[in-house]
């Protein structure tokens, strides 16, 4: 019986982690967060790279999505410089992640936006 409920507990367990290494790039930690209009992914590293997807894939047109990237801390504050890819964003000014850093990402898609907010704790060696 506790076997059985370990089973069920463990994937529960496995996707509450917030910090989950992405195979593409062994170094580099992802961390995401869930809005009401999208989810977004941050695989930080050098460059910051952004993935945002919809709540409802069908409904968002990366073509129209605009995304704004700001650095809260460090003080003082400063808006980022952001790159568009194919199928991702990514920030063009380098970031000193070994420090604590707290950003906010909005997002803006047909007039709607959205922003959420990511704290980055010594996350890279």
């Amino acid at each position: 019986m506790k076997f059985f409920i370990i089973t069920l507990l463990l994937p529960l367990l496995a996707s509450a982690q917030k910090f989950v290494d992405d195979p593409s790039h062994p170094n580099s930690k992802v961390i995401r967060q869930e809005g009401q209009l999208v989810s977004i992914q941050l695989v930080l590293g050098e460059p910051l790279r952004i993935f945002v997807v919809g709540r409802e894939e069908a409904k968002l047109d990366f073509s129209d999505l605009k995304v704004t990237v700001r650095r809260l801390k460090p003080y003082p504050g400063k808006v980022l410089s952001v790159d568009r890819h194919n199928n991702y964003f990514s920030v063009s000014e380098s970031l000193d992640l070994k420090k604590k850093t707290d950003l906010e990402v909005t997002t803006k898609v047909k007039g709607k936006m959205e922003t959420l907010r990511f704290k980055i704790e010594n996350t890279l060696p």
